[in-house]
């Protein structure tokens, strides 16, 4: 992936008392993020230009943290590489080909979270983990931000940038 360019993954994945058991009130409880509901977008700007898109298939885990300690949370995410649209047939051969995703030989994007790190802030926290993308593994950090919505569900949402060309 090119210089700029960055992903933000947005999930609705749970009711608002899982996330208390987060906060350390509850025992552990693994979630499957609720694919409707939730998204993978990426931005990538390069010398080609800018473009925008999301990934329509994916699936993850949410394992939230045991009662004081969040620390042991974990978020596990495969994103497939060939689901990747811009809207554009154009922009979609161009990014799923060699010069950026390379789709037909790096099929997946994966992120295993190794860290999470709480704040000051009970909705704001930081996710460190392992991401691997066209066969490179980086470390990245999400720092995610938790809203509330009627309905009794929390919305993540975790933005993070590729400084350089991975």
């Amino acid at each position: 992936m090119k210089e700029g360019s960055s992903a933000e993954l947005e999930t609705q994945s749970y009711q608002e008392e899982d996330f208390l058991r987060y906060l350390g009130k509850g025992a552990p409880v693994k979630r499957t993020i609720d694919m409707p509901e939730s998204r993978i977008e990426f931005y990538v700007s390069s010398s080609d230009g800018e473009v925008c898109g999301t990934f329509a298939s994916w699936t993850g885990q949410l394992q939230v943290g045991a009662a004081g300690h969040p620390e042991v949370s974990t978020l596990n995410l495969e994103v497939s590489t060939i689901s990747m649209t811009t809207g554009s047939g154009m922009k979609d051969d161009i990014i799923k080909g060699k010069d950026f995703f390379y789709v037909e030989k790096y099929p997946s994007i994966t992120f295993t979270s190794t860290k999470v790190v709480p704040s000051g802030d009970p909705n704001r926290f930081q996710v460190q983990g392992e991401f691997t993308l066209r066969g490179v593994t980086k470390p990245v950090t999400l720092q995610m931000t938790r809203a509330r919505h009627e309905r009794g569900r929390t919305n993540l949402r975790g933005p993070f940038v590729c400084p350089a060309r991975i």
